[in-house]
């Protein structure tokens, strides 16, 4: 029952992140926290994150981020830089969401 519910709040949460970067930038915060909050009570992400840890093209994207995070430290504008970061750190939630979705191939159509 909880895998179920925590999917059907992903799904929504996707929906919303994708219509948030049209339409809304509150919707989108939605659909972040929602995601977010997903992931918690989902059953499965433990292992699903020991997956994705084991495929190179996200742990290479991942150093990478995590370099871009980093960089708060070698610049001298920490404002700016809070400001056009704040909202990217909780992306790092969305490929582990599409893993603990069990979707069909029309769903990962329209994703794509």
């Amino acid at each position: 029952m909880l895998r179920k519910t925590s999917e059907n709040i992903s799904r929504f949460s996707i929906i919303s992140i994708i219509l948030g970067l049209y339409f809304s930038n509150a919707l989108k915060s939605i659909g972040i926290v929602c995601l977010a909050g997903s992931i918690l009570f989902h059953p499965d992400t433990v292992k699903n994150f020991r997956v994705l840890f084991r495929n190179k093209l996200f742990i290479s994207l991942f150093i990478i981020a995590v370099f871009y995070i980093l960089s708060l430290f070698y610049g001298d504008n920490y404002y700016y830089y809070w400001i056009s970061s704040k909202n990217k750190f909780l992306y790092f939630f969305v490929p582990v969401a599409l893993l603990n979705l069990s979707l069909r191939k029309k769903e990962i159509s329209i994703i794509k």
